[in-house]
């Protein structure tokens, strides 16, 4: 699916508040994310050089219960230890330019997702500590830039 051109800094601020909106965040980290400053500038949000669109999330151990986001340019994710719940989305396979996705030490359960096959430009995928009951998806096997599993 070709998203050039259908997406900006704007998709990526909507995309961190529906987030938002799905977490629990006990600690209140997040209660500066609002449309009243840049995205770029929220508590655990990184963003490319040119400064609007996201590259990173940072948001390990702040006792968040999370559901996962679709901001498209997305390169690191740093989900370890924040109490995720469930299965991995199957739609994080759509963010090609994925290159760190650290979700160790939750409660994740079920499947790796096949999806997870399209991540081209994944280095490091690190699951430890969760719940997975089956084996790894022969799709994982299209992962040639895979440094760590």
């Amino acid at each position: 699916m070709n998203r050039v051109g259908a997406v900006d800094a704007d998709t990526d601020t909507l995309a961190l508040l529906s987030f938002k909106s799905v977490v629990s965040d006990s600690q209140n980290v997040l209660s500066g994310w609002n449309q009243n400053s840049s995205h770029c500038t929220w508590f655990g949000v990184t963003c490319a050089n040119k400064g609007t669109r996201v590259q990173s999330l940072r948001l390990a151990g702040y006792g968040l219960s999370v559901g996962l986001c679709h901001c498209y340019n997305l390169e690191e994710i740093y989900f370890k230890h924040i109490q995720l719940i469930g299965n991995l989305p199957s739609e994080l396979g759509d963010l090609s330019r994925l290159r760190i996705l650290d979700v160790a030490v939750n409660n994740l359960t079920d499947v790796i997702p096949p999806t997870f096959g399209n991540l081209s430009s994944l280095t490091v995928l690190s699951l430890a500590r969760n719940q997975f009951f089956a084996k790894i998806p022969n799709e994982l096997g299209h992962l040639h830039n895979l440094q760590k599993l």
